[in-house]
């Protein structure tokens, strides 16, 4: 594939300036993980009626998310290889990677893990297994 900086549209959501703000209107939005579960478990209250669902259930629902985000990821390959179908548009995709990274958070919700540490520690883990400098 070529360069996705140069072969893809920008999200339609940024092209139209529809991106999320900070209060007063002043930049781009910024989340951490920490505001992520506080939305979801919130969320999970008003969805779920503040029951649990099986560990079953939200790994289907991320398999399933993965799935939608390969199928954008197809979509851009097709325009790629001049196939019919294909489209440059990246504004799916980015909806589906954070549809993965919602379900992700759900289910170190639901196992009571803390997914910024559990990626803080794995990131740097890499690095140093492979000899980089690189550390959160």
């Amino acid at each position: 594939m070529g360069d996705p900086a140069t072969t893809y549209s920008k999200p339609e959501a940024i092209a139209n300036g529809l991106q999320d703000k900070q209060p007063g209107g002043k930049g781009t939005f910024r989340m951490d993980f920490d505001e992520l579960r506080k939305a979801n478990e919130q969320r999970h209250t008003e969805w779920a009626n503040g029951e649990s669902l099986p560990l079953s259930f939200r790994g289907v629902e991320l398999a399933g998310e993965v799935g939608e985000a390969c199928n954008e990821i197809k979509k851009l390959a097709r325009k790629d290889f001049g196939l019919r179908g294909g489209k440059d548009d990246l504004s799916g995709l980015c909806e589906e990677l954070a549809d993965v990274l919602i379900c992700v958070d759900l289910i170190t919700m639901d196992l009571g893990i803390d997914l910024g540490e559990i990626v803080r520690a794995k990131f740097n883990a890499t690095s140093e297994k492979y000899g980089l400098e690189t550390r959160l």
